[in-house]
């Protein structure tokens, strides 16, 4: 039995010397090419689930999709097409068995969720490359200034870094890091990251440690303390919320909403009035889904310091601040 498959992913980060195609175009073109040298043609795919549904729609012949991007497990069965997608962190698999019968030519497809824990016994080959690693990445962190095994804070409440929560609302985890930002910046009004700067994809509870810490903001980066006018801060706001269900989902301190207004001192944002603001490094490089205008050369930023190459300051990397400050809160 001859088995074809496709692949298709997300475009972005894009690179100047690639070429990116339509997704649903290359996909059925691709399947057209393939079709006739194999029996049956399945699919794996990183995109979001309603891509994936489109491609059910689009492409019905194709009966398996084996999809990612999505965080937690999902089965669809649609025109003839499963779509599943497993939890994000390897914390379960998909196990999809395939029968072919050659003389009917149908294709039959059984899939099974399985939870990836405790109760599967390691692979003693695997592990071993594993721990090696493990060591190394131990060894890298201290040379990094950090010391992975060490408690610097108490979670009695469960800490909600999960995906499918920061990016789509307010939550207790990424405000902590915004609190940090505000707490290390003296004199700023508010606070701003990036959701997508936050990485773990879980609950955090009991005792947090610096290795913890990496986790969470495994990417770094400085914060900068800008000096911005009303008008782009709340151009930033309002481009936060639009970016709902992506990275580009903005978590924020020392802000709030009333209404259609965005409030900031126990005042609504004045367009005219200039606001000190402490904001991850990366959405200050334009960089962020629909945030390009947010650089340093816009003409309604008037002013910004960067603690990026300050060895003696904590802002150089958000990890430390937020290090810092949880520690101030034991």
């Amino acid at each position: 039995v001859k088995m074809g498959i496709i692949a298709v992913t997300l475009p972005f980060n894009k690179a100047n010397y690639v070429l990116y195609d339509d997704i649903f175009i290359s996909y059925k073109r691709h399947y057209e090419a393939i079709k006739d040298s194999c029996d049956f043609v399945i699919s794996t795919t990183h995109l979001n689930v309603g891509d994936d549904h489109k491609l059910a729609t689009f492409v019905p012949q194709v009966q398996l999709i084996m999809g990612g991007h999505d965080h937690e497990n999902m089965i669809f069965h649609e025109n003839g097409v499963t779509l599943a997608k497993a939890d994000a962190n390897a914390k379960s698999a998909y196990i999809h068995r395939l029968h072919f019968d050659k003389k009917t030519k149908k294709l039959t497809v059984k899939s099974e969720l399985r939870k990836i824990d405790n109760t599967l016994p390691d692979d003693p080959a695997t592990k071993a490359i594993a721990d090696k690693w493990e060591v190394i990445a131990q060894e890298k962190l201290k040379e990094a200034g950090f010391n992975p095994k060490n408690v610097v804070y108490v979670a009695k409440e469960p800490l909600d870094g999960r995906e499918a929560t920061i990016r789509n609302n307010a939550a207790n985890l990424p405000k902590m890091v915004a609190d940090a930002m505000l707490a290390s910046c003296k004199g700023a009004d508010c606070a701003l990251l990036n959701s997508g700067s936050i990485r773990i994809d879980d609950i955090v509870r009991g005792n947090i440690t610096e290795f913890d810490i990496v986790r969470i903001l495994p990417f770094g980066g400085s914060i900068e303390l800008v000096e911005m006018k009303g008008s782009l801060l709340q151009k930033a706001l309002e481009t936060g919320l639009r970016n709902k269900g992506m990275g580009g989902f903005l978590q924020w301190a020392a802000i709030s909403q009333n209404a259609d207004k965005w409030i900031i001192n126990n005042a609504p944002i004045d367009p005219a009035k200039v606001y000190k603001v402490a904001i991850a490094d990366f959405l200050m490089t334009g960089g962020e889904a629909n945030m390009s205008f947010l650089k340093h050369d816009n003409p309604e930023l008037l002013k910004f310091q960067s603690f990026a190459n300050d060895k003696t300051d904590i802002r150089r990397d958000v990890r430390l601040a937020l290090i810092d400050y949880m520690k101030k809160l034991k």
